[in-house]
C-alpha cells in the first residue's frame, strides 16, 4: 500500500501514567483479550516493564526501510510494533535500529519475527520482544510497506495509538477506544492483589481465593 503517516491519535499522558502503575499480569486475571502470543519472547535476560503508544509498521519479509521511518515518526515513550507478515527467517531489528530507538527515547519494540545482534541489544539495555534470533537480515530494496496502519502482531490486532503494556512475561494491547474504561478494571485488579498479599501474610490465601466456592459450582464447558 505504501502508506507512511504519523500516529493519528494519542491517549492523554496522564492515562498512560496510570497504566504504568499496573502489572500486566493483574490485568490478565480479569481480561481475556489483547494478549500477544507467548511465542514473542524477550531479548533481555532481566525483568523490565514498558508502557507506550504503538507506532505500527508492516513490511515485506526482505525490506526494512519502513522500520526506520516508523522510528523517526515516533515520540518519546512510544513502542515500535512491526508486522513482518509471518516471516520467520529475516531479522528487521538489530543493533542499528536499537541505537536509533534509544536516541528517540522510545520505550521498547515488539517484532513479530526474529532479531539479529541480540548481544548488542542486551548491551544497549533496550527491551525487545521477538520470535527468536537469526543472522539473516532484511535489506533496503524498496518493496512496499506501511507505517501507522492497522497491523496484526502476535495474534492481536494493533492500531497506531493503541497502548502497549509489555514485560518479561509478554505483551498486551489496550485498544485506544477502551483505554479509559480498562484502566478502571486494571486498577481494581491491582487493588485486589494488594488485598491478596495481606491474606497471604496471614496464611489465609484459600479463604481469600474462595476455592471451594468455585469447585462446588461444577460448571460444564
Amino acid at each position: 500500500m505504501n502508506i507512511f503517516q504519523d500516529v493519528p491519535r494519542r491517549l492523554p499522558r496522564e492515562l498512560i501514567e496510570r497504566y504504568k502503575k499496573i502489572h500486566p499480569g493483574e490485568l490478565g486475571h480479569v481480561v481475556e483479550f489483547g494478549f500477544m502470543s507467548n511465542d514473542l519472547t524477550p531479548v533481555l535476560h532481566k525483568p523490565f516493564y514498558f508502557v507506550g503508544a504503538a507506532v505500527t509498521c508492516r513490511i515485506t519479509p526482505v525490506c526494512s526501510a519502513a522500520v526506520y521511518d516508523a522510528i523517526r515518526r515516533a515520540e518519546e515513550g512510544d513502542v515500535i510494533v512491526v508486522d513482518i507478515q509471518g516471516e520467520k527467517r529475516h531479522a528487521c531489528w538489530g543493533e542499528i535500529t536499537t541505537i536509533c530507538a534509544r536516541e528517540r527515547k522510545l520505550s521498547g519494540a515488539i517484532i513479530d519475527g526474529p532479531v539479529v545482534d541480540s548481544a548488542r541489544i542486551i548491551d544497549l539495555d533496550f527491551p525487545v520482544l521477538s520470535r527468536g534470533r537469526t543472522n539473516l537480515t532484511t535489506k533496503f530494496v524498496g518493496f512496499r510497506s506501511d507505517v501507522n496502519i492497522p497491523v496484526a502482531v502476535g495474534g492481536v490486532n494493533v492500531n497506531p495509538g493503541d497502548l502497549i503494556l509489555a514485560n518479561e512475561d509478554g505483551a498486551a494491547v489496550i485498544p485506544f477506544e477502551s483505554a479509559d474504561k480498562l484502566i478502571l478494571v486494571a486498577e481494581a485488579a491491582d487493588e485486589k492483589d494488594e488485598q491478596r498479599q495481606e491474606y497471604i501474610k496471614k496464611g489465609e490465601l484459600y479463604k481469600f481465593m474462595e476455592v471451594d466456592k468455585y469447585l462446588s459450582m461444577h460448571k460444564s464447558l
